[in-house]
């Protein structure tokens, strides 16, 4: 299942995103963090696997001359047990979809290695 988290639902996302952003070791901070992001418009999908958060995907809608009206993908993340079962996939699946019906123009999307 797929859908899109609410203030409210944000810390069940908490253990998927840490995998990319280990940084975050402070559930608290990460509340926080987050839901000032949102209000600046930043949004989470995630992917359940039952109940548990198993792939979490955060992006926002952006504005700028070079690229016109896009959605960018600030997180994309997947616990490592779930991982190659389509939760990522499925997550930039409901991405695009959102950006049709959002009539942006392009999705924007940078990865990065990080060395275990």
């Amino acid at each position: 299942m797929i859908c899109e988290l609410s203030t409210h639902e944000i810390g069940l996302g908490f253990e998927a995103m840490r995998e990319l952003r280990t940084q975050l070791t402070n559930e608290t901070e990460y509340l926080d963090r987050v839901t000032t992001q949102m209000a600046e418009g930043y949004r989470q999908v995630a992917s359940f696997d039952e109940e548990r958060v198993v792939a979490i995907a955060g992006f926002r809608r952006v504005r700028n001359l070079a690229w016109g009206n896009y959605l960018y993908i600030d997180d994309l993340s997947t616990l490592p047990d779930a991982r190659g079962r389509g939760h990522a996939s499925g997550l930039v699946r409901w991405i695009k979809a959102e950006a049709m019906r959002m009539e942006v123009d392009e999705i924007h999307l940078d990865s990065g290695v990080q060395e275990s």
